[in-house]
C-alpha cells in the first residue's frame, strides 16, 4: 500500500486520471445495470439516514438514486422495443420456420406421395409381368399338351389302321384258303380294332368263312360215312353171296355167328324183330 501510495504522490496526475477512470467506469456501470445502482442508491440512503447520519453522502445517493431512475425509464422503452423487435423477429423466424417446414413437410409428403406411386406401379409391373410369364407358360404347356394329344391320336389313328389292315389281309387269306386252324388267329386281330363297324363286317365274314368250312367239313363226314356204309354193305353183300343162304334168324346172336350183320331190308334174313329201332338196319 505504501508503495502504490509513494507512486501516487510522485505524479498528481496519476491520481486525477485514476478519478477520471472511476468516474467512467461508474458511468459505464450505470448505464449497464441502473436497475444495480436504483437499489444501492436507495440501501446508501437509507444507509446515510438511518445507520450513519450524514447529510453530503446522503445528498449524493439521493443524486445517484435520481439519476438512477432516469436512466432505468429512459432504457425501459428502449428494452421493451428491443424485446417487441426480438418477438417480433422470433415470430417472423418462426413463421419462416414454419413456413420452410411446412413447405419441407409439404415437399416430404409429396416426395412420400410420388415414391408410393413409384412404388406401387413397380409392383403392379411385376404383378403384370408375372401374370403374363405364367399365361405363356400355360399356353406353352397347352400347346405342348395338343401337339401331344395330337401326336398320340395320330399315332392311335396309324396303329388302328395298321390293325385294321392286318385284320383285312387276315380275312382275306382265311377265305382264300378256308383252312380252320387260321380262324383262331384271325378273330383275335379283329376283336382288337376299335371301329365297331368294321370289326363287325370282318367277323361276319370270318363267321362265313367258319360255316362254309364246318357245312364243307360236314358233307365230308358225310360222304366219308357214305362210302363206309357202301364199303360195309358190298362187303356184307359178298359175305352173305359166300355164306349159305338163310332167310330167318331167330336172334342177332345167330346172325352174328353166320356172318351176315349188319341186314339191311329187302336182303334175305332181315326180320322186324332184328331191327329194334325201325332204321331198316338188323342187327347192327
Amino acid at each position: 500500500m505504501n508503495r502504490i501510495k509513494k507512486w501516487l504522490e510522485q505524479n498528481p496526475q496519476r491520481i486525477l486520471f485514476i478519478k477520471i477512470g472511476l468516474i467512467l467506469l461508474g458511468i459505464i456501470l450505470l448505464i449497464a445495470f441502473p436497475t444495480l445502482y436504483l437499489v444501492l442508491s436507495g440501501i446508501g440512503i437509507w444507509y446515510f439516514v438511518k445507520k450513519v447520519p450524514d447529510i453530503r453522502k446522503r445528498n449524493l445517493m439521493i443524486g445517484l438514486f435520481v439519476v438512477s431512475i432516469f436512466v432505468v425509464s429512459f432504457q425501459t422503452p428502449t428494452v421493451t422495443k428491443k424485446s417487441s423487435s426480438s418477438q417480433s423477429k422470433t415470430k417472423q423466424t418462426a413463421a419462416s420456420t414454419s413456413s420452410i417446414a411446412s413447405t419441407n413437410s409439404t415437399r416430404d409428403t409429396s416426395s412420400s406421395i410420388e415414391e408410393a406411386k413409384r412404388v406401387e406401379e413397380e409392383r403392379k409391373a411385376k404383378e403384370k409381368a408375372e401374370e403374363e410369364r405364367k399365361a405363356k407358360e400355360k399356353a406353352e404347356e397347352e400347346r405342348k399338351a395338343r401337339e401331344k394329344a395330337e401326336e398320340e391320336k395320330r399315332a392311335k389313328e396309324k396303329a388302328a389302321n395298321e390293325l385294321q389292315k392286318k385284320g383285312e389281309a387276315l380275312v382275306k387269306q382265311l377265305e382264300e384258303s378256308q383252312d380252320m386252324s387260321q380262324v383262331k388267329s384271325a378273330k383275335e386281330i379283329v376283336n382288337q380294332i376299335e371301329n365297331t363297324d368294321k370289326k363287325t363286317e370282318l367277323l361276319d365274314r370270318i363267321a362265313s368263312v367258319e360255316s362254309f368250312i364246318s357245312q364243307k367239313e360236314e358233307e365230308g363226314r358225310i360222304a366219308r360215312e357214305a362210302e363206309t356204309r357202301a364199303k360195309e354193305q358190298a362187303e356184307q353183300a359178298q359175305k352173305q353171296q359166300q355164306a349159305p343162304t338163310q332167310s330167318f334168324y331167330k336172334n342177332c346172336k345167330e346172325a352174328r355167328a353166320a356172318g351176315v350183320t349188319p341186314i339191311y331190308r329187302g336182303q334175305p334174313g332181315y326180320a322186324r324183330h332184328l331191327d329194334r329201332d325201325g332204321d331198316g338196319i338188323a342187327c347192327e
